[in-house]
């Protein structure tokens, strides 16, 4: 029987699951390794009660790790980098009178199917919240192994050299770093299904563009918008109250100045009828609006990256192949919230969590 598995991982981010068995059945029987608040956590359920093996430091520090987990009967151990952790009895077993783990070769690495990422038992099991999908990993995994016996003889081998699928997985590279690429094929990220900016608004983000025209953020309304966006190497803000444009500009001394392959901080502030904007904390002239019309009334989705209705924005001089940004950009802020960017609101060319650093 299979007892013991090893694989090396390397991350930055805090959560995410590495490996994953389970019942194809659907039984409660499962094995998992994750992340969870940027520490190691081993699982196994052998029906009738989850282990909790989790490591006392954080892991995700961009270097690699080796782990190595395992279980005999109900009892589990994880070594990670030659350490044991050190765990309480009662999170290293699992619970209740059941041994034998009822599963059969069901494995994902890096995530898990729709079905499985929404259960409420494993969920519950993981310790992660009722409202959240258990996430995937983001980051490099390699050499993963299990324990063999044949003749006699014990060693670990390699596992998984042919995977079933391969669901927006790319090589491991170490020129890459954290981040969302929009490709010049076009794409857009859905950070608000319904979203209103009133009175005032606050938008702060990272980018590292390849073109220099381009949406960064965009919302409408039935007549009032708001768009924050890239024109010939220049960054224009943009809103309308329902009275005329209120635009602040930032002019660059070159207009190739941000495609320079390093990141920009582009900050952009709506308040009542006035709009400000800084890039790299260098404040553009602010724009100043009619007094007393200050509400933007929007009521669509906010999207950042491109606009499926661009056309709407005052873009009617821009060519259609050149409204979407390209480029990376990453630590989206809004009104103080970091945006979540999950994989379903992304739409179009866009490699999510790693932006090439070439």
């Amino acid at each position: 029987m299979v007892r013991i598995f090893q694989l090396d991982f390397k991350t930055s981010y805090p959560k995410g699951l590495l490996f994953f068995m389970d019942h194809e059945d659907g039984k409660s029987d499962y094995i998992a390794v994750f992340l969870k608040d940027g520490k190691l956590v081993y699982s196994f359920n052998c029906g009738s009660g989850p282990s909790y093996l989790a490591t006392e430091y954080r892991v995700d520090d961009g270097k690699w790790h080796n782990v190595e987990f395992s279980r005999v009967a109900k009892v589990g151990k994880l070594v990670l980098d030659s350490i044991e952790a050190k765990v309480e009895v009662h999170n290293r077993e699992s619970h209740g009178s059941t041994t034998n783990l009822e599963v059969k070769p069901n494995i994902y690495l890096g995530g898990v199917d729709n079905s499985i990422a929404g259960r409420e038992d494993i969920k519950r099991h993981l310790r992660f919240r009722a409202n959240d999908d258990i996430p995937g990993f983001v980051g490099c995994l390699k050499n993963l192994k299990y324990e063999s016996t044949r003749n006699g003889k014990t060693r670990m081998k390699s596992l998984g050299t042919k995977w079933e699928t391969n669901n927006r997985v790319i090589p491991c590279s170490e020129k890459v770093e954290p981040g969302y690429f929009f490709g010049v094929g076009g794409g857009r990220i859905r950070a608000e299904q319904r979203f209103r900016v009133g009175l005032d608004f606050d938008i702060t983000m990272m980018i590292k563009p390849r073109n220099l025209t381009g949406i960064l953020a965009a919302v409408r309304g039935r007549r009032d918008y708001l768009v924050l966006r890239m024109e010939d190497g220049a960054v224009t803000f943009t809103v309308d109250n329902g009275r005329g444009n209120i635009t602040a500009i930032f002019n660059p001394s070159d207009k190739h100045e941000f495609c320079n392959g390093q990141w920009h901080e582009i900050h952009a502030v709506k308040a009542k009828n006035v709009v400000t904007l800084s890039v790299n904390k260098i404040f553009a002239q602010p724009g100043i609006g009619v007094p007393g019309v200050s509400s933007t009334d929007t009521n669509n989705p906010l999207f950042l990256g491109g606009h499926p209705r661009p056309g709407k924005f005052g873009t009617p001089g821009i060519p259609p192949g050149e409204v979407n940004y390209s480029g990376c950009m990453k630590d989206v802020v809004i009104e103080g919230k970091p945006v979540e960017m999950n994989d379903d609101r992304i739409i179009g060319d866009i490699q999510s969590h790693v932006c090439s650093t070439i």
